[in-house]
């Protein structure tokens, strides 16, 4: 149920996203970072709300959030748009932070590794479709089909949401001993953070800006038509067949091979020429992100206070959202400073980074091996 709702809500977001930023433009607006922020911003409180009241409850709002603001986009208003924009960010945020805090609870501690690689599944699926989907809505009778397609999406993830067999867990009231400020950040969620962080400010290089590179070397952007589908082919295939693997070995190895195929498609990338070369340094990301993102979260898992797990879910997701958002902004600028490779060059560096991090924890991360079976 919580992986249909998911993929459904991913595939409302997935069908906007290449439509969203040009058409906000067109109404004499600035692309989506009001939005990011907003998403951003909101995940803290949003996390303690999880804790305090319900994973559903924040997730359903999440999801009527969405309805509410892809039907908003209808309206041909700047001011309206703006209001819009923000409500959108604050509902994804919901719907993100309630559905990573219920997998937390579901997944067993011998399969968080295995329950995380197929829950960030869906997002990947999304992305290999929908954005083209949006693309053809838009060419076919603009942008309001667009929207309205999206709002049908998100639609049938409330419906899924709502009426589906959510999971009955036994809900223990959360401990608060600091104020209301510092209990939004849980700090056992900081260290996959951070490192959620490197790697998602990495992954736009790979993911955001391919059509920036394919200009840059005079490439028409038609060309990438095959990269983005093979690419996420790659990854569906890798997150499967890694699978319980992640579950066998200490946290942080899966990491560090996932950082070792991340450092290689960087150095990959820094010599291409041609779409094909970037394509081979694009799947080369996508198997490092098999291991990488799915293990953030399971650290997170292993981790977290279980009367807590919605604030640090919200912690940790935040490494996703400011590594999209700053990410996309700090590579913009390295791009138009110094062109490409520069940006590969800096993705090594944040390579380095997270290796840093992981072997700064390897008594937790590299020596200690995961729970094998279900507490009794």
């Amino acid at each position: 149920m919580i992986l249909a709702a998911m993929l459904l809500g991913y595939c409302s977001n997935g069908i906007i996203a290449p439509v969203l930023p040009a058409f906000i433009i067109e109404q004499g607006g600035s692309p989506e970072l009001d939005r990011l922020m907003a998403d951003a911003v909101q995940r803290a409180p949003l996390g303690r709300l999880v804790d305090d009241w319900s994973r559903k409850g924040v997730f359903n709002l999440g999801l009527v959030g969405m309805v509410v603001s892809c039907l908003g986009y209808l309206v041909p208003s700047v001011a309206v748009i703006a209001g819009v924009r923000l409500l959108h960010g604050t509902a994804w945020a919901a719907f993100n932070t309630g559905a990573n805090a219920t997998l937390a609870d579901l997944a067993p501690p011998a399969r968080r590794g295995e329950a995380s690689g197929i829950f960030s599944l869906m997002p990947s699926l999304s992305a290999m479709v929908m954005p083209s989907v949006g693309l053809v809505l838009l060419g076919l009778a603009g942008a309001w089909l667009a929207f309205v397609a999206a709002t049908l999406f998100a639609i049938a993830g409330l419906l899924v949401a709502t009426f589906g067999p959510w999971p009955r867990m036994a809900r223990q009231a959360p401990i608060r001993r600091d104020g209301y400020l510092r209990s939004l950040i849980d700090r056992r969620a900081l260290l996959p953070m951070l490192l959620e962080f490197l790697w998602m400010s990495v992954n736009v290089l790979f993911f955001t800006f391919p059509p920036v590179w394919a200009a840059a070397k005079g490439i028409p952007v038609s060309d990438l038509v095959p990269y983005y589908p093979t690419v996420g082919i790659v990854l569906v295939v890798a997150r499967f067949t890694v699978g319980r693997r992640l579950d066998r070995l200490p946290r942080g190895v899966p990491i560090l091979g996932g950082i070792a195929c991340g450092a290689a498609a960087c150095l990959v990338a820094t010599t291409a020429e041609t779409v094909a070369v970037l394509t081979v340094a694009g799947a080369l990301f996508a198997i490092g992100s098999s291991a990488t993102s799915p293990m953030h979260m399971t650290i997170v898992m292993d981790r977290a206070d279980p009367r807590t797990r919605g604030s640090s879910m919200a912690t940790y997701s935040l490494g996703f959202q400011l590594g999209f958002g700053l990410g996309a902004a700090i590579f913009g600028f390295v791009i138009g400073a110094f062109g490409f490779p520069a940006p590969f060059l800096v993705g090594l560096v944040a390579m380095a980074g997270m290796a840093a991090l992981v072997v700064s924890a390897r008594g937790e991360l590299l020596v200690r091996r995961p729970a094998l079976e279900l507490p009794g």
